[in-house]
C-alpha cells in the first residue's frame, strides 16, 4: 500500500513539473511578467493568462474602456514577448488598421515599435501574483536543468523502490 502511494506521489510530481515546462514552452495562453515596465498594474513575476482576441475586438475595447487593454506581443527587439498596454490605434490614409502603439504603465513614453495584429499573442485577462516566478525559473537554463534532474532522481528512486518491493515479494514466495 505504501509503495503504491509513493509511486502515485512521484508520478504526480513528475506530471506537474512536466506540465509546467510544457505549458510555458508550447502554449501562448499563459505567460509571466518579465520586467517592471507595467508596474504597478502588473508586477515582475506575476503569472498572466491570455485570451486570443481579434484586432477588431481590441479596437472596440480600446474605444469603449477607460482602462485600455493590456496585450502580450512579439517584437523584433527581444526573443521574449512584451507585455504592454495599448496606447494608440494606428490607421493608414484609407482608415485601415495598421497596428497598435503600446506603452508600459511604468514607462515615460510609448514604444517606438508599431505592433502589427499578427504580432499579438493575446490580451491579458487574469493576473496571479508571484506564480510567474515558477515559470521564469522553469524557463531558465538552470531551472530546466534542475527540474530535469529532480524528475530523473524521482524516477530512479521510484524504480529502485519498485525493484526492492519486487525482490522482497520474490523472497516471500
Amino acid at each position: 500500500m505504501k509503495e503504491d502511494k509513493s509511486f502515485k506521489t512521484v508520478l504526480l510530481i513528475v506530471l506537474v513539473l512536466s506540465g509546467l515546462w510544457l505549458t510555458l514552452t508550447y502554449t501562448k495562453s499563459v505567460y509571466y511578467v518579465p520586467s517592471r515596465s507595467m508596474e504597478p498594474t502588473l508586477m515582475v513575476g506575476d503569472l498572466i493568462v491570455l485570451k486570443r482576441v481579434t484586432p477588431e475586438q481590441l479596437v472596440q475595447e480600446y474605444n469603449s474602456l477607460k482602462d485600455k487593454p493590456i496585450i502580450v506581443f512579439d517584437t523584433p527587439y527581444s526573443k521574449d514577448p512584451w507585455v504592454h498596454r495599448i496606447y494608440q490605434v494606428v490607421y493608414d490614409e484609407n482608415n485601415q488598421l495598421v497596428g497598435f502603439r503600446t506603452k508600459g504603465d511604468n514607462n515615460p513614453g510609448p514604444d517606438s515599435y508599431l505592433v502589427k495584429p499578427e504580432d499579438i499573442r493575446g490580451k491579458v485577462v487574469l493576473r496571479i501574483p508571484l506564480l510567474g516566478w515558477l515559470f521564469m525559473f522553469a524557463k531558465s537554463e538552470l531551472g530546466f536543468t534542475i527540474i530535469s534532474i529532480i524528475i530523473a532522481i524521482l524516477v530512479v528512486l521510484n524504480l529502485v523502490e519498485f525493484a526492492r518491493v519486487a525482490v522482497e515479494r520474490g523472497r516471500k514466495k
